[in-house]
């Protein structure tokens, strides 16, 4: 009997010692491990795909702040005194000088915004003119011609020529042919008419209207009524560089008296993409216009 006990003590652990895995155990495994993994990178995806879009967003805001400060800023010098005479005798030049960048600086084009001009993309061009008694103010490039020229800068949208990583082209602001802003796709432009300029000169402007209804001078044939145009407002349509949102948009974007329509997969302008866009407007106060005294 005792010897039947020792076998029977000194065999019992051979019975629950490890002999390998089973190919369930190892299928148990092996699925557990992969449901971690897919876990973790879903969280990874999830945290890029996150971090892309506040990156995006961020992006547009960023170029759509510094359009505004930048075009804000160079209109604000519209206007600006200058040693010819003839630059205070008319306002704005015609719209033939915005095509023509290369073209000498026009002494009979003083300060304020220019005439706006439809391109491809339905936006507008901004030129903007101001003399310099003292030859410091530089234009876009830098360059600052010498009394009594005038400074000029021509605001457009173009194309830059690049694509994102979708194949889809990338659209910037330029001034004078040099590129300043990534990721602006459209800049539409309204003039503040102090409509009762004659009568009432107080410097606000009572009708923000197009280039096209802005009123024929009432002494000078040919000419429109710059002497009422006090401000300017701005809307320019700001994007992401990639595609970075989930779905495509299907929103419209009102851009101050024009509509851009949805992103639906419609022809021309209006590709099916899910670039972030956003629109944003300033209203600036022309400093160097002169009230009728």
């Amino acid at each position: 009997m005792n010897k039947f006990l020792l076998l029977k003590i000194r065999f019992k652990p051979s019975c629950f010692r490890q002999q390998g895995l089973t190919l369930i155990e190892l299928m148990v495994a092996l699925v557990i491990s992969l449901i971690i993994l897919a876990g973790l990178y879903t969280v990874y995806s999830s945290n890029k795909m996150a971090y892309q879009r506040s990156s995006g967003m961020a992006q547009v805001q960023e170029n759509g702040r510094f359009t505004l400060d930048f075009l804000t800023r160079s209109i604000r010098l519209a206007g600006f005194p200058s040693d010819n005479p003839d630059v205070q005798k008319i306002l704005f030049g015609d719209a033939t000088e915005a095509a023509n960048l290369n073209s000498s600086n026009n002494a009979n084009v003083a300060g304020h915004p220019n005439n706006t001009i439809a391109n491809g993309l339905g936006d507008d061009r901004l030129v903007i003119h101001f003399g310099d008694s003292t030859a410091t103010l530089p234009d876009c490039l830098g360059a600052v011609p010498a009394p009594p020229d005038t400074t000029r800068n021509i605001f457009e949208v173009r194309n830059s020529g690049r694509t994102n990583t979708a194949g889809n082209a990338i659209y910037s602001l330029f001034c004078n042919n040099q590129e300043l802003v990534e990721g602006i796709e459209n800049l539409q432009v309204l003039y503040g008419l102090d409509t009762d300029y004659d009568t009432n000169p107080d410097g606000i402007a009572n009708q923000y209207v197009t280039l096209d209804d802005i009123p024929p001078h009432p002494q000078i044939a040919g000419q429109l009524y710059w002497d009422q145009v006090v401000s300017v407002k701005l809307a320019v349509l700001a994007t992401s560089v990639d595609e970075l949102s989930i779905a495509p948009s299907n929103r419209s974007f009102p851009m101050l008296d024009i509509v851009i329509p949805a992103y639906d997969g419609g022809a021309g302008n209006n590709p099916a993409d899910r670039i972030i866009r956003r629109v944003y407007t300033t209203t600036v106060l022309l400093r160097n216009h002169k009230p009728r005294m």
